[in-house]
C-alpha cells in the first residue's frame, strides 16, 4: 500500500491454512524478503500486515516478539468488518495509523476510533 513520500505498508494475504503457513518462521521469511526488496528499491516500510482466516496462539505469540518487521496480524473477518464500517464512517481517507498499534488488530478498536456503531 503506497502511502506517498516513498513510504509503504506491506500487506501479505494467506487464503488457506496450508501447513507451510501455519509456521510463523515461514511467513516471516517471506515477508522479510518483501521488506528487503522494497528497501532496495528506495522505499521505507512503515508497517507489515499479514491477513489470514485465523491464527494459532503460538503464531500470535511469535508475532508479538518479532521486532524487525513491525508486523501486525489481522483476520480476514476483521478486515472485512473494518471495510464495512469504514464505508459508513465520516472519514474519506482511512487513517492508517489505526493499523500501527497492535500485534493482533481488533475491528472493535478501529470501528470505535472511526466512531462507527
Amino acid at each position: 500500500i503506497n502511502l506517498g513520500n516513498d513510504e509503504v505498508i506491506i500487506l501479505e494475504c494467506k487464503t488457506s491454512k496450508s501447513s507451510q503457513y501455519n509456521k510463523f518462521s515461514a511467513c516471516s521469511r517471506q515477508i522479510k524478503a518483501y521488506h528487503q526488496n522494497a528497501t532496495l528499491n528506495g522505499l521505507r516500510v512503515v508497517k507489515t500486515l499479514l491477513v489470514a482466516p485465523d491464527y494459532t496462539t503460538d503464531f500470535i505469540d511469535e508475532c508479538e516478539v518479532e521486532l524487525e518487521l513491525n508486523l501486525s496480524l489481522i483476520t480476514s473477518e476483521v478486515l472485512f468488518n473494518i471495510w464495512k464500517g469504514f464505508k459508513d464512517a465520516k472519514q474519506k481517507v482511512f487513517p492508517v495509523n489505526l493499523l500501527m498499534r497492535d500485534a493482533l488488530i481488533s475491528d472493535e478498536k478501529i470501528l470505535k476510533a472511526l466512531k462507527v456503531k
